[in-house]
């Protein structure tokens, strides 16, 4: 996989961010799955929205739940935001990934 290419975990119990952590190197592309123990993925949205980044970064939710709800809420956090949000079910393929990292 290509180096711009950054898995990101953001919970609570390992840190989060400071005034000073908008500064670093933000990610250009995120996956990110919902279901996270601490902080789930709605929290963490909610977090990284109040950044108010300039950059565009393309998070991708990745889940494994079917609920239309969760469909519903991504969408709502799409209007939200300058950020492009997909929702995608899991498992995720192979050229899933590189369609995603190469749109980035």
């Amino acid at each position: 996989m290509r180096k711009h290419i950054h898995f990101w975990q953001w919970i609570t119990g390992f840190g989060r961010h400071s005034g000073n952590d908008k500064d670093k190197e933000i990610p250009s592309i995120i996956f990110l799955d919902i279901n996270m123990p601490i902080m789930d993925g709605w929290q963490f949205l909610e977090e990284f929205i109040a950044l108010k980044l300039d950059k565009k970064v393309f998070i991708n939710i990745v889940t494994s739940s079917l609920d239309p709800c969760d469909k519903q809420k991504s969408e709502t956090f799409k209007s939200r935001t300058h950020h492009t949000i997909e929702y995608k079910t899991k498992h995720i393929r192979r050229n899933e990934i590189e369609e995603i990292t190469n749109a980035a």
